[in-house]
């Protein structure tokens, strides 16, 4: 895991985004947009996901409710 202070996996191996639970609200300091930047560039299986707006998402939990 490149950036495990950004990132962690599920009980099913699900990588999500650990600031605001996989919504994409959660703003990146200087220091996490390089941690992040990194991960996603190098993700193998390009499941990083980015955009500038949030995600219509519903917040990860590890029981899949929110």
């Amino acid at each position: 895991m490149l950036a495990p202070a950004l990132f962690d996996y599920d009980q099913a191996g699900i990588a999500y985004y650990k600031p605001d639970r996989n919504t994409g609200t959660e703003p990146l300091n200087d220091q996490a947009t390089i941690d992040f930047r990194l991960a996603y560039q190098r993700c193998p299986t390009h499941a990083i996901k980015r955009s500038d707006q949030p995600f219509n998402a519903r917040p990860f939990s590890e029981t899949g409710k929110a």
